[in-house]
């Protein structure tokens, strides 16, 4: 593995997985905002090595090698960003909200509020 002696590392982004180099500042760190604007929402910034991915750290916005490491030339780092899990669940629980609180026709107003107030969904019959 060859240390950087350059002044960039070389991150991995978008469909086309086009490799883009980043400024290491004078303190032999990164800005996690630099990232932040070629790649919304990433985290932290990934590396393989001899099969086995490791992440750099995140100390006080900055990122940088881990501890007894440095940045590496011949690395391609790739940014973490949020799991798919975490918004497929939170878009699962959003969907049966809409299904709990959907205004129904058949609802008056304050049967709606009731249930919008107790997050019931409770089937209310309806006399003739």
């Amino acid at each position: 593995m060859t240390t950087i002696n350059s002044r960039y590392i070389q991150i991995q982004h978008g469909v086309e997985n086009e490799i883009l180099r980043i400024p290491i500042r004078e303190n032999n760190q990164v800005y996690l905002s630099t990232i932040n604007q070629i790649v919304p929402n990433a985290s932290l910034l990934k590396y393989k090595k001899d099969n086995v991915w490791y992440t750099v750290d995140f100390i006080n916005g900055y990122l940088c090698p881990a501890e007894g490491d440095a940045w590496h030339a011949d690395l391609i780092y790739v940014p973490i960003l949020p799991d798919s899990s975490v918004s497929s669940q939170q878009s699962a629980t959003s969907s049966q909200r809409s299904k709990m609180f959907t205004v129904d026709k058949d609802y008056s107003f304050g049967q709606w509020l009731y249930r919008w107030l107790t997050g019931e969904t409770k089937n209310y019959l309806k006399l003739d």
